[in-house]
């Protein structure tokens, strides 16, 4: 564990980022493969699918695996007002998977999120940063004093990239600095290792393909 110099950033690697995952009783292999699900229903888009559609279908079905394979006695679903993910079952946490720009799971540059973020999601990263600070803010979330994590992913043809991270300050609708980054280990997409992850009901084995579109 370390401080990043530049903007205070703890940033979590190796045995760390297990242990603290741990904590938050989550594994790397759910991270891992919640997000491989979405790069694996990314690779069936074509040229027929709308222009936005790939980038959609990636993170949609990223976010069906991911509560898939946590939601049970520690997690459970969270879908507000457009937001998507899960929230710990004490409600002190949510977690909303995005896709991220190249420098996601990059120890030396500042990862944000590749899309701009709406209304709803500044609040709820500004409020988990500042308590209830939304003076001027339409459609104020309420007595919401959960912590908010990102889950980043990017995937280009040879890996896929992830990082659990909480937020410390956005601008326009992007993150520009992080709290804290949990680095996960990097997935290859050329080499593949099996995982196998439990969920509530039934074992799994996700099946691989070799080549992937560029994320």
């Amino acid at each position: 564990m370390y401080k990043c110099q530049n903007n205070n950033t703890t940033i979590l690697t190796e045995m760390e980022a297990l242990q603290e995952l741990k904590q938050l009783n989550l594994t790397s292999e759910q991270l891992t493969q919640a997000s491989l699900m979405g790069v694996l229903s990314r690779a069936n888009c074509t040229d027929y699918n709308t222009k936005g559609g790939p980038g959609f279908i990636q993170w949609d079905n990223t976010v069906k695996a991911f509560r898939e394979f946590c939601c049970g006695q520690y997690w459970v679903k969270f879908q507000e007002n457009g937001l998507e993910g899960i929230i710990s079952a004490d409600k002190k946490i949510r977690i909303l998977p995005s896709s991220g720009n190249a420098a996601t799971g990059n120890l030396n540059q500042t990862p944000s999120n590749k899309n701009s973020k709406g209304i709803r999601t500044i609040q709820l990263i500004e409020k988990s940063i500042q308590g209830s600070l939304f003076n001027g803010y339409p459609n104020q979330v309420e007595d919401d004093n959960v912590e908010t994590y990102i889950l980043l992913y990017y995937n280009n043809n040879k890996e896929l990239r992830m990082e659990l991270s909480k937020p410390s300050l956005i601008k326009k609708g992007k993150i520009v600095a992080w709290e804290k980054r949990i680095i996960i280990k990097p997935f290859d997409l050329n080499n593949p290792p099996t995982i196998s992850v439990p969920i509530v009901e039934d074992d799994i084995d996700i099946p691989v393909i070799r080549k992937f579109n560029e994320g």
